[in-house]
């Protein structure tokens, strides 16, 4: 995983060599679990700085991303969803604050974007939305929303907008097609 800093990993940049370091070596992978502690330790200072009332560096937002991208990509590799349940209590996820400040927010703080972005535009003034980079399609992220420690916190913006359609005008009876219809 390239978000993890804290400790020394072997990413994909050395592909053609991981023959030689899983094979001949016997180095492991990192376990789920150390991505996981990364991603918290992480979340815990960007929430100070949040506190602060300081909006996200852009190398934050890019780790950020990265963290979101490493977790979901972890999702089918783990077989046990144990490690993730602790991120439910922290701030992960990227977002837009209506203050147009970058942070991070825990699941069921903030909405995901519809496709199209009609009502993310709309709303943005008013709701946190979930932010990424044209580079990481939120389909990327939808093996970690939809784990079942997040599934039922994560919301969407297109379900949870009603629309009610309004009539404008003077209303006129149409007495013919009143007789004729009733």
């Amino acid at each position: 995983w390239s978000s993890i800093r804290d400790k020394p990993t072997l990413n994909s940049t050395y592909d053609t060599l991981q023959e030689f370091f899983v094979g001949k070596l016997q180095i492991k992978d990192a376990p789920v679990s150390a991505l996981v502690d990364e991603a918290i330790s992480f979340a815990k200072v960007q929430h100070q700085v949040s506190l602060n009332g300081r909006s996200m560096s852009q190398d934050a937002q890019d780790r950020a991303v990265q963290f979101l991208d490493d977790l979901s990509g972890a999702v089918p590799t783990s077989k046990d969803s144990t490690p993730f349940r602790s991120l439910v209590s922290h701030a992960i996820f990227l977002i837009r604050r209506p203050d147009s400040k970058i942070a991070l927010a825990k699941a069921g703080e903030f909405y995901v974007p519809d496709a199209d972005g009609k009502y993310a535009q709309m709303f943005e003034s008013e709701v946190s939305i979930l932010e990424l980079p044209k580079s990481l399609p939120i389909v990327r992220l939808t093996p970690l929303v939809e784990m079942d420690v997040f599934a039922k916190k994560i919301k969407y913006l297109q379900n949870e907008v009603k629309s009610e359609p309004t009539t404008e005008g003077k209303r006129i009876d149409d007495v013919e097609a009143g007789r004729k219809y009733s």
